[in-house]
């Protein structure tokens, strides 16, 4: 399975509510598994023995027997994963690999009014001091060049870690929306010869 971009939210199930590979191999890269719950055993995402590679994801909040535990994020049966620079809740660092860690994404609002992930009115974008931004593999190839919501997928030099990109409206890459970045708006409204060269952010 290929699963690229992505975001899974709000499923419920017995086992591996939002993804579930009994024998063959998982390939995720910048998806968010984000509020999914199992009720009997393992986690949101079960993986067999084929194995997974995940690169640049995020699993948070999901729940099971366990609580939010790492186990509860994802499983595996056969304790064949390669994951690097993921945020993963619980996270121990018993699966090794570079760039990992379990902080708190920070998303904007991923529950929406309602208090109920999974449903329309959630946002899970990222919030300006949101530890996944520029914070995925610098060596990841093969994305499509747009994120989930559409614009470039890769803003200020480095891609993020989830499905969504933040930085549209930063021009100067500091991580926040601020004067000087509605200063240069202007300019940029002028098109690819005004001084922003590219305007990346815009």
């Amino acid at each position: 399975a290929l699963i690229v971009n992505s975001v899974f939210a709000g499923n419920t199930g017995d086992s591996a509510p939002a993804v579930s590979a009994g024998f063959g191999g998982i390939y995720a890269l910048n998806s968010v598994f984000y509020g999914n719950s199992t009720r009997i055993t393992g986690g949101a995402v079960g993986i067999g023995e084929g194995g997974a590679t995940i690169r640049n994801c995020t699993f948070w909040g999901n729940s099971g027997p366990s609580g939010f535990s790492q186990m509860a994020q994802f499983y595996s049966i056969g304790n064949n994963i390669d994951i690097d620079y993921s945020i993963v809740q619980g996270w121990t660092g018993s699966w090794g690999g570079q760039g990992n860690s379990g902080v708190d994404p920070l998303f904007v609002d991923p529950n929406g009014s309602d208090g109920i992930p999974g449903t329309e009115d959630d946002d899970l974008r990222l919030s300006a001091g949101s530890p996944p931004n520029n914070a995925g593999d610098p060596r990841t190839t093969g994305l499509p060049p747009t994120d989930l919501d559409g614009h470039a997928r890769v803003l200020c030099g480095r891609i993020d870690v989830g499905a969504i990109e933040f930085g549209i409206g930063d021009f100067d890459c500091d991580r926040a929306t601020a004067r000087v970045d509605f200063a240069q708006w202007a300019d940029c409204m002028t098109g690819p010869t005004s001084s922003c060269t590219g305007c990346p952010a815009f």
